[in-house]
């Protein structure tokens, strides 16, 4: 499903990714009084929540505190200008600000769609703007509170954060599942779980990992965000998973996790009707013990396969 709104768009988007049951994880410049979207328990929200934004009353730190009191995360970047998010299997892209100007005012175009590629690349945008964002308590929200508004723009003299691109790594991963974990290792996996969950497409949906060890170039640059399309090896057989989103990555001196969704309607097929199909697409470069990068034309070749 894609469709772009226009006119109160966060109000009818709201209705669209079932606000009551799923997580939202949200990258919006700027919030404001009046925010036609609310966060809380499970949320996370990245603003701009810098002086400036304070000052000029682009933000409001008084809904910041109010969202912060009812559970959720949250994050200043300052000059974000990005206004995205992911709620279930659905992801949001757009112009709009988290504002009523926005909302009844202005004429925004906003984008909500359940593509899962452009889910998992504006998860793992969400994700690397997590790392270079400043997450805010109870006591820096009060502080920001206390600074004078006066709605006068300026412009920001902070240097602009440098975030890496997202979705550009497509990798085939060719694994032989663990029947057993590692004592010293079980409570990292179910920290590890639990964290994978929060970002998950379904409240039914479960999660589960592939670990590496030694130096595969899969290991030194895999990311949230990136897309899994795995082979599964199990004695004489082999079965290829429909692409999914890597949701988590989790970090030992000698192993990498590397979390992902299970689905119950996940798509899945055999080594050798898969084969076939490469063929039929004219991708050669996917053997079944293949642990690569794929290139953007064999990447859309492999796609073909799954929405067939």
């Amino acid at each position: 499903m894609d469709k772009i709104f226009t006119n109160n768009s966060w109000s009818k988007i709201s209705g669209q990714i079932s606000e009551d049951t799923h997580s939202k994880f949200a990258a919006v410049a700027y919030v404001s009084k009046g925010s036609p979207l609310k966060f809380g328990n499970g949320d996370i929200l990245i603003c701009d929540a810098s002086t400036s934004a304070i000052k000029n009353g682009t933000t409001d730190a008084k809904i910041l505190l109010e969202f912060k009191e009812n559970g959720a995360q949250i994050f200043s970047c300052e000059n974000l200008h990005a206004k995205v998010i992911v709620c279930g299997k659905y992801a949001v892209i757009g112009s709009s600000n988290l504002s009523k100007s926005s909302e009844e005012d202005l004429l925004e175009a906003t984008l909500i769609t359940d593509r899962r590629q452009i889910r998992a690349q504006v998860l793992g945008l969400i994700h690397n703007l997590m790392s270079v964002s400043d997450e805010q308590n109870e006591s820096s929200i009060n502080k920001l509170i206390e600074i004078p508004v006066t709605k006068r723009f300026s412009k920001s003299k902070a240097r602009k954060k440098v975030v890496n691109d997202t979705g550009t790594s497509y990798w085939v991963v060719s694994v032989v599942p663990m029947e057993t974990v590692k004592e010293k290792e079980v409570p990292f996996v179910e920290a590890g779980e639990q964290k994978a969950l929060e970002f998950t497409e379904s409240e039914e949906s479960s999660v589960g990992w592939i670990r590496f060890v030694g130096k595969s170039i899969f290991r030194q640059q895999a990311k949230p965000g990136d897309i899994i399309l795995e082979i599964t090896k199990y004695k004489r057989k082999a079965s290829v998973s429909a692409p999914r989103p890597i949701l988590y990555r989790q970090d030992q001196d000698n192993w990498t996790r590397f979390y992902i969704e299970i689905q119950e309607d996940i798509q899945k097929m055999s080594w050798s009707k898969f084969e076939r199909e490469l063929k039929d697409v004219g991708v050669s470069s996917i053997k079944k013990n293949s642990i690569k990068k794929l290139s953007t034309k064999d990447s859309i070749g492999v796609d073909k396969i799954w929405e067939a």
